[in-house]
């Protein structure tokens, strides 16, 4: 939703996504790791409505040398301004815009 955005923070998730790699970049034993999916334990975790920090303060292309800041100025209960979820969730057939047609 973005232009020229590279990554983004998630901050219940800790976690940050790196738009170009397509890949979540998170800590697991202790080492910072890319991976294109979440860690299992967060495979509840909705990421169409979980708010996203915008990343426009780090330094190339290592934002989580910054965690500590970005932990402790984005919460877990953060939010920023309104973010607009693009597209459809995937899973979903549109029900609502259908229901939608249909006078409910």
């Amino acid at each position: 939703g973005y232009n020229e955005v590279c990554y983004y923070y998630i901050p219940a998730v800790e976690c940050y996504y790196d738009v170009e790699m397509a890949m979540f970049i998170y800590l697991s034993e202790g080492a910072w790791i890319g991976k294109p999916k979440l860690p299992h334990r967060y495979r509840k975790y909705d990421l169409y409505n979980g708010y996203k920090v915008v990343m426009t303060d780090n330094d190339g292309n290592a934002p989580y040398m910054h965690f500590r800041a970005h932990k402790k100025r984005y919460s877990n209960k953060y939010r920023g301004e309104y973010q607009e979820t693009l597209g459809v969730k995937p899973g979903e057939d549109n029900a609502k815009s259908k229901g939608n047609q249909r006078g409910r």
